[in-house]
């Protein structure tokens, strides 16, 4: 299934091809894309945002208002409709199902990664150093 996340495991020392996204960020949300500016605002500030595909899964999707102008910031941008927000499990998954890069990322509106966060990610999967990672919480 060429969106799925379990295609992690066979894909991890290869880079994506010269116009393919090597990371996918999937963010979900229940609300409007004022409520993922600040999201958007340090995505964009990464060195690698042309290489980042970004998933954003909402029942607004038609209506969110994506600006034009920050599509031409990353690899791609990808509005996926589900409905209703039940879950961000299932809404997550939901996203997942829609990437196409190598890498998956789940992110929330209200975290905000490191500044060489997805330089590392992409860094440390095309060595074929780990298969999986977790965040790190601090308050």
């Amino acid at each position: 299934m060429p969106g799925h996340p379990a295609r992690l495991i066979s894909g991890l020392a290869q880079l994506p091809m010269e116009n393919n996204p090597s990371l996918s960020v999937v963010l979900a949300t229940s609300g409007r894309f004022q409520i993922v500016l600040a999201t958007v605002a340090h995505l964009r500030r990464k060195s690698v945002a042309r290489q980042i595909e970004f998933v954003i899964v909402t029942p607004q999707a038609a209506s969110f208002g994506f600006p034009d102008a920050l599509r031409d910031l990353f690899n791609s941008v990808k509005l996926v409709s589900l409905p209703e927000l039940v879950s961000i499990d299932r809404a997550n998954a939901e996203g997942a199902f829609q990437c196409t890069a190598p890498i998956v990322a789940f992110v929330e509106d209200h975290v905000f990664p490191q500044p060489e966060w997805a330089e590392a990610l992409i860094t440390r999967f095309a060595a074929g150093d780990y298969a999986a990672v977790g965040p790190v919480v601090r308050n």
